[in-house]
């Protein structure tokens, strides 16, 4: 399989020894530290055409610590080289998952040539490179993303092993500056509390939404509604943080006060039905709310969710919606209940089976105010409007 000869220098390095990344600061500086003082352990070696198939390191580090560099040449057929590159590497550095993903998406996207049959070809499969690098093929079909879709600076950040590539693929339909945004304030977090690409880019969302708000991009759809659905960002003062024990995840929008909710100025028509979404910690703010909005209560539908979530006193499996009317608003009864039966989705998203049940009911112009997505028939407020475009 090998011939042994002595190395020279100006070596250059086969494709395939670039599936795993360079050692980069402390860690390559203890390496050429360790060559200079008790040499060369482990041989370069070479191709058959004299490139480096495994031992970039070690030669760079020879180079700096002025040792003369020796190798060996590997002299098996090139469909077993992948294998052996892997074997070699992996015997000797400690990669955590995410950087064998971003090796195996390496090895599945590389090409390599086989004039005698006419053919370009990778040199693994994905399901090869997985069993290879003993990782999932879902972890390399992830990291091929964040090869594919990634910024030069998060693909490092992911092969040097300090961002997890689950975490990456969370902002890749970001843009390139975001994406860089968003890993410097990874990198920046000195609080002393792990945080994540997805957390900051809930944070850059909520920056950017108060932004929104302030330049007065946000405005009112023209006209009055007689059907008015309000979920408003109650403040739970927990937007920037994560309660791993009570919370199911922190606020993913700006919260606006008690005070800022009821100086709102609905676009109600003289008759109109005006439904208010609240939790069980807001219900009792929710009523005053109604009052001052010029509304009177009438009943309140109970969303009764099919799993439960967190909850400080009781585990929470119901979320509340106010119904209210002013004036003489017309609806159309149908044996409607006060009960929703629906599933839990993302985070604030509402079910659909009520905004069916609502449409089946009132008649008129219709406004979601706050809105998140958008619906056939339905004006629109809100500076996040199309947050669940595409969400199952």
């Amino acid at each position: 399989m090998t011939a042994g000869h002595d190395g020279a220098t100006e070596l250059r390095f086969h494709d395939v020894a670039g599936v795993f990344p360079l050692m980069q600061g402390v860690e390559f500086d203890a390496l050429v530290a360790d060559i200079r003082d008790h040499g060369l352990r482990e041989p370069i070696w070479l191709h058959r055409d004299g490139h480096i198939v495994d031992g970039r390191n070690r030669y760079r580090a020879c180079l700096d610590a002025g040792v003369q560099p020796k190798t060996q040449t590997y002299i098996g057929p090139d469909e077993d080289l992948p294998g052996f590159v892997v074997s070699m590497n992996l015997r000797r550095r400690h990669l955590d998952e995410t950087q064998r993903g971003m090796v195996g998406a390496r090895l599945a996207t590389m090409k390599q040539g086989r004039p005698e049959k006419g053919q370009i070809c990778t040199f693994a499969s994905i399901a090869e490179a997985a069993e290879l690098l003993n990782v999932s093929e879902r972890t390399v079909k992830a990291a091929r993303k964040v090869h594919d879709l990634g910024t030069p600076e998060l693909i490092d950040a992911c092969e040097q092993g300090e961002i997890a590539v689950s975490d990456a693929a969370t902002v890749l339909n970001e843009p390139g500056d975001v994406q860089n945004e968003l890993l410097r304030t990874v990198r920046s977090e000195e609080n002393g509390t792990p945080t994540n690409l997805k957390a900051a880019q809930r944070k850059h969302e909520i920056a950017t939404q108060r932004t929104a708000i302030e330049a007065g991009t946000a405005k009112l759809p023209e006209g009055l509604f007689e059907v008015i659905v309000v979920d408003p960002p109650w403040p739970y003062g927990n937007q920037d943080d994560y309660d791993r024990q009570y919370m199911r995840v922190a606020t993913p929008y700006p919260e606006m006060a008690l005070e800022e909710i009821a100086a709102i100025e609905l676009p109600a028509a003289d008759d109109c039905v005006l439904w208010l979404w609240t939790t069980h910690r807001f219900l009792p703010h929710a009523f005053p709310l109604i009052e001052s909005w010029g509304f009177e209560y009438r009943v309140t539908v109970t969303w009764a969710k099919d799993r439960m979530g967190m909850g400080r006193w009781l585990r929470s499996q119901s979320e509340f919606c106010l119904m209210a009317t002013r004036g003489h608003p017309r609806v159309d009864l149908k044996g409607q209940t006060t009960v929703v039966h629906a599933p839990m989705r993302q985070h604030s998203r509402k079910p659909d089976e009520f905004y069916r049940m609502v449409e089946s009911l009132c008649i008129g112009r219709r406004l979601d105010f706050f809105s998140r997505e958008r619906r056939t028939g339905w004006a629109q407020m809100g500076n996040d409007p199309d947050r669940f475009e595409g969400a199952a």
